[in-house]
């Protein structure tokens, strides 16, 4: 019994591709459903080293984004107050490149999806490691905030996040 009687569990449905491309760049994700051959083209889509190629990448995306869009959904109307999608938080994934185990930055899908619809968010990243896909994604903008609560010293994943080298715009 406890927390679980109150919690309404959902099965994750995948995203849509153009969903995806809210944020990722269509090359990239076409990277995903065909990897290239070529070594150069894999590291410039960070698909090398903890982000290595696998079957299926796109599907994982999709279902990864899906599971962050379901939770966002269901807070934008007002079906709930509060959702976790406990398989997200793949923070670190850019535009055009995968990092740091993330393939795909369902984070700034979902904040993309609540902008849209409630106005401004804000997103608060609780991780060892710093969200830098997520602060590089709303950097220039006021719709989205970002805190990010993490760890810093020299050579830690991902290097980035340090105070005060870095600020954000304040608009």
């Amino acid at each position: 019994m406890g927390l679980y009687q109150h919690l309404r569990v959902e099965v994750v449905q995948e995203a849509l591709l153009e969903e995806l491309e809210t944020f990722h760049s269509r090359d990239y994700l076409d990277a995903l459903n065909n990897p290239p051959a070529d070594l150069q083209e894999l590291e410039d889509y960070g698909l090398v080293d903890d982000c290595a190629p696998f079957s299926g990448m796109l599907k994982y995306a999709l279902l990864t984004a899906g599971g962050a869009l379901n939770a966002a959904r269901a807070v934008a109307s007002g079906a709930t107050l509060r959702a976790i999608w406990w398989s997200g938080g793949r923070h670190h994934a850019k535009w055009s490149s995968a990092s740091g185990f993330c393939y795909v930055n369902d984070a700034v899908i979902a904040c993309n999806h609540l902008s849209a619809n409630l106005g401004r968010v804000l997103y608060v990243d609780l991780d060892a490691h710093h969200g830098d896909g997520v602060e590089e994604a709303f950097i220039t903008t006021d719709e989205v905030m970002t805190v990010s609560f993490h760890a810093f010293s020299r050579g830690f994943f991902p290097g980035t996040g340090g105070f005060p080298a870095e600020e954000g715009v304040v608009g």
